[in-house]
């Protein structure tokens, strides 16, 4: 009977143990083509008529079947010589074959076996490496294998699995390059602009968005005038982080020297009396102190941590002068007639005709030789205040 072997190599019939260099093949030839053949309870392909396995030497349990015949069972301990096991099924109720010699006789080892190195390298050290569904090894990978198509997989936790088929013929070296499995990760802030800094590189502001490699990542949000927002995130799948910034805050003191509850505005507006007291966000601020009858303090301060501001408010002034009518002079007086009239203001006596005097309400007396006059008068500063006595005569 002309004999046609498909041969088969099996990697691993019971585990990484068939990447040994003790092999042999096993050579079932059959009547029957698409029988199943199971080695130790294992399929391991069909006969089109006849199979070749490369196994590791050592015992096994071959059985061989097919649809309506009836099995076949047998046990051989095989070497690196090989085995070969005529099949014959038969149908049942059908006449047994004639007698027959099973031959188990071994075979010098076919060309087609020799072995051949294939190596694996990785740009992740100690990814798997699983040939034909088997488990070899993990990357630097290289070993001995025979002639034949193999389907080489290389996976890493985090990584698209690398899957290439390869026919080993000779010397196969193969690069796996593994490419990071992305996942969406997204920074919101309630600061939009705010930057975000991705293990400590800027990454780009808010709101953002990117795909990422899965792992641990230290995500910082910063904005100016912001307390640094930070978190630690595991990207395994979409993720996002919320940062809600809080703004930083400084003390600003605010002292008035001679002048108690004097009013504080900050960029024009009321914020309370002094000694005043607030925590600000930090920046450049208009500061005023003012209190009737003063001058008003006025200055800019850039607040970058806790500041005081001391204030001493200067009074506000109005002018003042001493005339006389020119129908009331004395013509037979000479020199000066503003020096015949005594001024007192808040009874304090002036030494000219003029001066200055600060705003508010001030009690003011005049006197010449034997009369006397007295008054109260309200002061505005800026205002110029003129003094003329009027003089009235009376009979009765």
């Amino acid at each position: 009977m002309k004999r046609l072997l498909v041969l088969i190599s099996i990697l691993l019939v019971l585990g990484p143990a068939a990447f040994a260099q003790n092999k042999g093949a096993l050579q079932i030839v059959c009547n029957q083509s698409g029988a199943q053949v199971f080695i130790n309870g294992r399929l391991m392909g069909t006969t089109a008529p006849n199979i070749a396995l490369l196994l590791p030497a050592g015992q096994y349990a071959v059985k061989v079947a097919k649809a309506g015949f009836l099995p076949y069972d047998t046990t051989v301990n095989l070497s690196s010589s090989g085995t070969v096991i005529n099949v014959n099924l038969v149908q049942p109720g059908a006449p047994p074959p004639p007698p027959q010699a099973q031959r188990m006789n071994t075979l010098p080892p076919p060309a087609l076996l020799n072995n051949f190195s294939i190596s694996v390298q990785s740009n992740v050290p100690g990814a798997q490496v699983i040939i034909n569904g088997n488990p070899a090894g993990t990357t630097p990978f290289s070993s001995q294998v025979p002639v034949g198509s193999y389907t080489v997989l290389v996976r890493a936790p985090g990584y698209l699995d690398y899957s290439q088929n390869v026919l080993v013929n000779g010397v196969v070296n193969l690069q796996a390059n593994l490419i990071p499995i992305a996942f969406s990760l997204s920074v919101n802030a309630n600061v939009a602009g705010a930057e975000v800094i991705i293990n400590g590189n800027s990454a780009g502001r808010t709101p953002f968005s990117a795909q990422v490699p899965g792992g641990s990542y230290s995500v910082l949000v910063r904005a100016p005038g912001y307390q640094d927002f930070s978190q630690n995130v595991v990207v395994s799948g979409a993720a996002q982080v919320n940062a809600n910034l809080q703004p930083l805050s400084y003390q600003l003191n605010v002292v008035a020297t001679n002048v108690n509850a004097a009013q504080v505005l900050l960029n024009g507006n009321p914020m309370g009396q002094t000694p005043f007291v607030s925590m600000l966000p930090p920046g450049t601020y208009g500061l005023t102190v003012r209190a009737p009858g003063y001058l008003d303090f006025s200055t800019q301060l850039t607040l970058t941590g806790t500041q005081t501001v001391t204030a001493t408010l200067m009074p506000s002034l109005a002018g003042w002068q001493l005339s006389f009518p020119e129908s009331f002079v004395n013509k037979d007086l000479k020199g000066d007639h503003a020096a015949q009239v005594q001024v007192y203001i808040d009874g304090v006596q002036q030494r000219a005709a003029n001066g200055q005097l600060a705003a508010g309400r001030h009690v003011l007396r005049l006197v010449a030789g034997g009369l006397a006059f007295e008054t109260n008068i309200d002061v505005q500063a800026g205002k110029t205040y003129t003094f003329e006595p009027t003089l009235g005569l009376m009979v009765r």
